[in-house]
């Protein structure tokens, strides 16, 4: 009851999230990730999904487990800013659809959120795996992020729409080469470490 509670009053702080999952020819993952982001439809935030032109039953799959069905040219960058341009609440959250978050994500971006005043965030990431090499490559990825303020897409992005429309929306270079980065506007704005999202690293070696 009172983890509940304070999930409540950190998400009442900044608002509902529009969650915001580029994909293209996912079918083979992409109902274990929109389930696993269920509860957090059911707490009232939007979900959100935007199909580059798949040739598999993504759509199908996605259709009854998401509040939009979008379409978008293939690329990220064109798929998030479709999203973007659509989504309802006052803060967005740009995730891969390969990407497993923690169940209480929306009161951690609400905390985060209520305690900074840079607009923004990001998780840490975690690859899947037992490799130790993968857990380097993720040291490394949160560590840039300390170091530069740039983050890649692997790492759950959160922005509130007023930052990203203070600095120009999505044509102000925050989505670069397909991937979306928190690009060189978002430097100089004070940085925050977050606690984590769990991305799953399909194409290298399956969770055991």
């Amino acid at each position: 009851m009172v983890a509940a509670l304070a999930m409540q009053v950190a998400v009442a702080e900044v608002g509902q999230l529009s969650i915001i999952i580029p994909a293209r020819n996912e079918a083979g993952q992409i109902v274990e990730a929109l389930q696993g982001l269920q509860p957090l439809r059911r707490r009232g935030h939007e979900l959100i999904l935007v199909d580059g032109g798949s040739s598999d039953a993504t759509r199908e799959l996605a259709a009854p487990l998401v509040d939009r069905l979008l379409s978008a040219p293939p690329g990220r960058a064109s798929q998030l800013a479709a999203g973007v341009a659509l989504a309802s609440h006052p803060v967005l959250w740009l995730l891969h659809a390969d990407s497993q978050v923690p169940v209480d994500a929306d009161r951690l971006i609400g905390q985060a959120l209520g305690r900074g005043r840079s607009g923004w965030g990001r998780f840490d990431v975690r690859l899947s795996g037992r490799q130790p090499l993968l857990r380097l490559v993720a040291h490394m990825m949160n560590w840039r992020s300390c170091l530069t303020g740039i983050c890649t897409g692997d790492q759950g992005i959160f922005v509130t729409r007023a930052r990203l429309d203070a600095i120009g929306g999505s044509s102000a270079g925050v989505y670069v080469d397909n991937k979306v980065r928190i690009a060189s506007l978002f430097r100089g704005i004070p940085k925050e470490n977050f606690d984590r999202v769990r991305s799953l690293f399909p194409r290298i070696q399956k969770e055991m």
